[in-house]
């Protein structure tokens, strides 16, 4: 039924769908004659608005021709005529100035360039120059802060710490040397930047005489983080005097004096100063270079800027060869004469002073000549703006001029062609009237039609409207119902599955039946007659009488299972779980052996490195002590038992006694029973390595010789003990004990009557 309602509004549908589109049609034709009638309006006004204005512009052309007539031959044209020859004559004068003053621009423009480009060429040698006096006035400083007391502030960081580091160890074989600066003192001043710059990293170079020292020095370098060169040579001093030149000739050794033999050996064997030949004059110093004389191998002379020099040499083809030095930039570490260095510093600064302020009134006079030269460029271009702008106006004037007389000059038949052209423009003016008027009249017509077209569209367009509504009523009803069919369809085929599925359940079922049926006669019946026939019943026999025997049967049975102890499955699991419970006790008796053999072990291992920590110790503590006695030529031996822990010592203050069996302590005098006592005291805290070690009033029975060795002693043995502290207290004054620099000395004033508390 939804089908065939659709089917007949879809029928309605079509013929309504086409009266609207005649309909429609209709309308959009006259909508588009009344466009055009607009379109034609609009052009109609705007000719009748055009023809009223040229109307309009030919009665003030004849008004104005009528009056050139009257005006024709009078003053004011000849008047006009003689203007117009003025302006042309100064027009062609503004255009001849303008073409002078132009020709005038290119040479202010290459001066404007030059000036530029002299004021910017002055710039480098300025900043060049204040970089210079900047470094000059730092090395000034420099010197100064060394010295007032920074002696390796011109090193590189950490140097003085390195020395520090150097002069605390005592187990150099021989101490090192360095930096060679401060061995090196420099004899002609005005050669330092060179002779800084070639030397290089060699005045900050150390120098020892075998390998285990260089290896050491490396370590305390590694240690204070500040790595430099060193060097193994001899320290006996070299005889180069075969290899010099001639006294006359000054070389870099001579123009310096070398306090340390091990340094001055290094130096020769490294850089070879006694064949490098020091020169002023450049030209002089490349044919001393050539001359090759004897121990002359390089000339070093001054270069064109300050502080630089070039090094001319020869190879072994004999071709000369020249290498620039630049200026040594960092701090002096050569020593000099303080007031000669400091002066002739000082006078660099003032000669660079005076030279930076030479250049920057050269800048200032270029960078002025430069604003000038570009004030006459801009002055220049402003004049020839003024000019152009003046011929314009000239020749603007000389157009206008002409232009008038043009005007006010009369010409042949013009009027009456002005007044042929008005009558024209009347006439097309009452012609435009009257087709604007028709055009109105079929406008109106127009529009009429429009309104009932309308009409009739519009009720084409309800009609289509309601009929779509009726077929979308229509398509939904029928979705409507389709949907409930599907819904109804798969309902009705799950049912038929269902059933389906219960019939195949059903037939499982039945032929599950008969094959137990089969299994129980074939396997089960004929497997029991196997073993005994089917049992007859006696008569009278009933099922509680079978029942009753089944449960006398069962009582049986647990009562048996009660006396076993369990039943078979339980009695099965205790004895799993007992041999279970015996191997795990097993594997743990086993583990508990290996872990008691390896506690035996570790037992005896660490008796044995315990008995070898006692052997060592006293080992170190004998000969510790042995060597401390060996300070004052006395023998002695430490008696230790560890076994008995006893410890007593035997001492031989008397070295011409061959006997080693010393004496008791209580047979040895004050002074040396003190002594004694201290080195086994520093004997002990050697083995022991306390870090603070404290001694109480140590030298109070002791004589001064005893109580000056004892201290020296005492201090030697603070210094080897290196991150060890002592702290030794002592009534005595210890004026007659030589101390250093890492010994500090804090004194107690002295007490005063009635005082209680220590200052």
């Amino acid at each position: 039924a939804a089908q065939r309602v659709l089917r007949e509004a879809q029928a309605q549908l079509e013929p309504k769908e086409q009266l609207y589109r005649e309909e429609k049609a209709l309308f959009d034709a006259n909508t588009s004659e009344i466009a055009e009638q607009k379109s034609q309006e609009r052009l109609i006004k705007a000719d009748m608005n055009g023809n009223k204005a040229n109307k309009k512009r030919l009665d003030d052309e004849i008004a104005l021709e009528q009056a050139r007539l009257a005006e024709a031959e009078g003053p004011e044209q000849v008047e006009r005529m003689e203007r117009l020859e003025e302006l042309k004559q100064a027009a062609a004068t503004a255009e001849q100035e303008e073409l002078a003053h132009r020709a005038a621009l290119p040479p202010l423009e290459a001066n404007r360039k030059a000036a530029a480009a002299a004021a910017g060429a002055a710039k480098d040698p300025l900043e060049s120059q204040s970089s210079e006096l900047e470094r000059a006035q730092g090395r000034l400083e420099s010197l100064k802060r060394e010295q007032q007391g920074q002696k390796f502030a011109s090193f590189r960081p950490n140097m003085a710490n390195l020395v520090r580091a150097i002069d605390s160890e005592t187990r150099w074989r021989q101490k090192p040397v360095g930096p060679f600066g401060i061995y090196v003192r420099l004899l002609k001043p005005e050669w330092s930047s060179i002779i800084e710059k070639t030397f290089g990293g060699m005045l900050e170079a150390f120098a020892v005489t075998c390998k285990e020292d260089q290896v050491m020095l490396t370590a305390h370098m590694n240690r204070q983080k500040c790595q430099a060169p060193s060097f193994i040579a001899n320290p006996g001093r070299f005889d180069i005097s075969r290899n010099e030149p001639a006294a006359q000739y000054l070389t870099i050794l001579r123009a310096l004096e070398i306090s340390n033999d091990l340094v001055r050996n290094t130096i020769i064997i490294n850089q070879a100063p006694e064949n490098t030949a020091l020169c002023a004059n450049g030209k002089e110093a490349f044919q001393l270079s050539q001359a090759r004389l004897h121990g002359i191998k390089a000339v070093l002379a001054h270069g064109g800027e300050r502080n630089t020099g070039v090094r001319y040499e020869t190879t072994g083809s004999k071709a000369a060869k020249t290498s620039p030095i630049f200026a040594w930039e960092g701090k002096a570490r050569m020593q000099t004469d303080y007031a000669a260095q400091l002066r002739s510093r000082q006078e660099d600064v003032s000669q660079l002073k005076t030279e930076l302020e030479t250049l920057r009134q050269a800048l200032q006079t270029a960078e002025r000549a430069s604003v000038v030269a570009q004030h006459d460029v801009n002055r220049h271009q402003k004049t020839e703006r003024s000019l152009r702008v003046a011929k314009q106006q000239a020749h603007d004037a000389v157009e206008e001029a002409s232009n008038e007389i043009e005007t006010s000059r009369p010409q042949d038949g013009k009027l009456q062609e002005f007044q042929r052209q008005l009558e024209n423009a009347v006439a097309d003016i009452e012609a435009t009237a009257a087709s604007f008027q028709d055009l109105i009249v079929e406008k109106d017509k127009l529009n009429d039609k429009a309104k009932a077209l309308k009409q009739r569209v519009e009720e084409a367009q309800r009609e289509s409207d309601s009929c779509v509504k009726m077929i979308e009523k229509a398509e939904r009803r029928k979705g409507q119902l389709e949907a409930y069919r599907h819904t109804a369809l798969r309902a009705k085929n799950e049912a038929l599955n269902e059933i389906d599925a219960a019939k195949r359940n059903m037939q499982e079922f039945e032929d599950m039946r008969d094959r137990q049926q089969k299994v129980l006669e074939e396997d089960f019946i004929s497997e029991a007659e196997k073993i005994c026939r089917r049992m007859e019943l006696e008569p009278g026999i009933t099922a509680a009488t079978l029942d009753k025997r089944l449960e006398k049967f069962i009582d049986d049975y647990k009562r048996a299972q009660a006396e076993a102890g369990g039943t078979m499955e339980q009695l099965t699991m205790a004895w799993r779980g007992a041999k279970k419970e015996l191997r795990d006790i097993l594997k743990e008796q086993q583990n508990t052996k290996r872990l008691s053999q390896s506690l035996k072990n570790s037992l005896t291992e660490r008796k044995y490195r315990w008995r070898m920590f006692l052997r060592y110790i006293a080992y170190r503590a004998r000969f510790t002590f042995s060597y401390l006695l060996s300070e004052r030529r006395f023998r002695g031996r430490v008696l230790m038992s560890h076994e008995a822990k006893t410890l007593d010592i035997s001492v031989e203050p008397d070295s011409t006694r061959r006997s080693d069996g010393g004496r008791k302590t209580q047979t040895l005098s004050g002074g040396e029973k003190s002594y004694s006592t201290i080195c086994l005291l520093l004997s002990i805290w050697e083995a022991m390595g306390s870090p603070i070690r404290c001694l109480d009033e140590f030298d109070v029975f002791m004589d001064s010789v005893n109580r000056s060795t004892s201290m020296g002693m005492m201090i030697q043995a603070a210094r080897r003990s290196v991150g060890r502290q002592f702290v030794l207290i002592t009534p005595q004054s210890m004026g007659n004990v030589v101390l250093g620099e890492d010994v500090a000395i804090h004194r107690m004033s002295d007490p005063e009557r009635g005082q209680t508390t220590l200052v």
